[in-house]
């Protein structure tokens, strides 16, 4: 079963994507922000962190960048999740490291068959 970290501070958005990666027959932790992130890479083996690019304490830009700097985080599949549809945060997401971005709202069906590659390449 793999271990997928979903990361966002809407409450309700993290229920959703909880659900669905449930559904797949993923395992997944939760976290309001990057700084919980972090501590959950200390002391979970993940497979994949979906990770919102604007968060209060910590956003997803910054906590790709300081898990990317890790050993545990410089392989892990990241994919960022957003409202913002601009070229900047797209350049952002990329260039701190993250592997694909989803643009909120997402479509269930996209966003699982991006998850679903995102683990496979992993496995390769």
């Amino acid at each position: 079963q793999q271990c997928i970290a979903v990361v966002d501070d809407d409450a309700c958005t993290r229920m959703i994507l909880r659900r669905c990666m449930e559904r797949a027959g993923h395992r997944v932790v939760e976290a309001e922000n990057g700084r919980e992130l972090l501590r959950l890479v200390a002391g979970e083996s993940l497979d994949l962190a979906i990770l919102n690019v604007f968060m209060p304490i910590l956003d997803g830009i910054q906590a790709c960048r300081q898990l990317r700097k890790t050993t545990t985080g410089l392989l892990l599949p990241i994919l960022f999740t957003t409202n913002v549809v601009d070229l900047e945060t797209t350049t952002l997401c990329f260039d701190a490291g993250g592997n694909d971005l989803v643009h909120k709202p997402f479509q269930l069906q996209q966003l699982m068959a991006v998850v679903q590659g995102l683990l496979a390449d992993k496995l390769r």
